[in-house]
């Protein structure tokens, strides 16, 4: 089984944002972090882990497993003020229903911090994001699963300075009953404005 969990809000806007106006850039991270907050993550992850019930995969790779920390800045020392894990979520509600699942691998992929607060009277922040997206792979407890490999792929998405969007694969060799196979694990870029930036390549075996 595959599943994107969804961050939960629209990035689409941060593709076209003037990266050199700190307002807009704080306007469209506080909307994204906004849309985060009430997409309603464990009734989300709950209906996941429903579904895994249903079907009862062996292997369940996942993609947009996003954790997201809030940091209130006005002490001049970063302090975290909200913390969502949407991989830990789901596997809390995995757990909740009985059901034997370990994670086997996580790759994090883009890390970045985004402002989203900012006193306009002094022109200091206020508030920011921190926020690193990952794919998973979570396996039944009674798999034999071994080399395991994962990394980020070479070519990566400078959006702008301090936040480089990148991708990564996981790969594993399984043995359910007989013989062997070994399923890749990747989240690709979408098309940007520099396409030939966007070029990934990397083992998936």
């Amino acid at each position: 089984m595959t599943r994107n969990l969804y961050l939960g809000g629209d990035t689409g806007p941060a593709f076209s944002a003037d990266f050199s106006n700190p307002l807009e850039v704080i306007q469209i991270a506080a909307t994204v972090w906004a849309e985060v907050l009430a997409s309603n993550v464990p009734e989300r992850m709950a209906a996941i882990a429903d579904e895994i019930a249903e079907t009862d995969p062996d292997l369940i790779s996942i993609q947009e497993a996003f954790q997201f920390v809030e940091l209130d800045l006005t002490s001049g020392v970063p302090q975290p003020v909200g913390f969502i894990d949407l991989l830990a979520v789901l596997e809390a509600e995995l757990a909740s229903r009985g059901l034997d699942y370990q994670v086997l691998a996580i790759q994090s992929n883009t890390d970045a911090l985004l402002p989203i607060g900012i006193d306009l009277a002094t022109g200091n922040l206020t508030r920011a994001v921190k926020f690193t997206d990952r794919i998973a792979v979570l396996a039944k407890g009674d798999l034999s699963i071994d080399n395991v490999e994962q990394a980020n792929y070479a070519a990566t998405f400078p959006l702008t300075e301090g936040v480089v969007l990148k991708r990564g694969w996981i790969s594993r060799r399984v043995e359910p009953w007989r013989g062997a196979w070994y399923p890749p694990r990747v989240h690709l870029l979408p098309r940007f404005r520099s396409p030939e930036s966007a070029i990934e390549t990397g083992p998936e075996n």
